[in-house]
């Protein structure tokens, strides 16, 4: 997506102005934010199992497993990944 913007040919079809939504995250819950590079090798089940079986960790290295998951899954993008645990 981020190439599309640059993309004139596209004429429309991408958006540079962002879609803002702010949304509660219960103090149980996280916020799993990935690209393609994790979810091409791992189902939604996965990585949401693979983040709750490690909760104790801080989020940051919760990420860092989902990406080296990936990684270790031979994803063919680039894993990255975000994890959010509100307070």
């Amino acid at each position: 997506m981020a190439r599309a913007i640059g993309d004139h040919r596209l004429q429309g079809a991408a958006s540079a102005r962002p879609k803002i939504t702010c949304v509660d995250i219960p103090t149980n819950e996280h916020l799993i934010l990935t690209c393609d590079g994790v979810w091409d090798v791992a189902s939604t089940r996965q990585g949401v199992a693979g983040v709750h079986a490690h909760r104790h960790l801080p989020p940051e290295k919760q990420a860092r497993n989902l990406v080296y998951s990936a990684y270790m899954a031979q994803s063919g993008d680039n894993p990255s990944a975000l994890v959010i645990r509100p307070h």
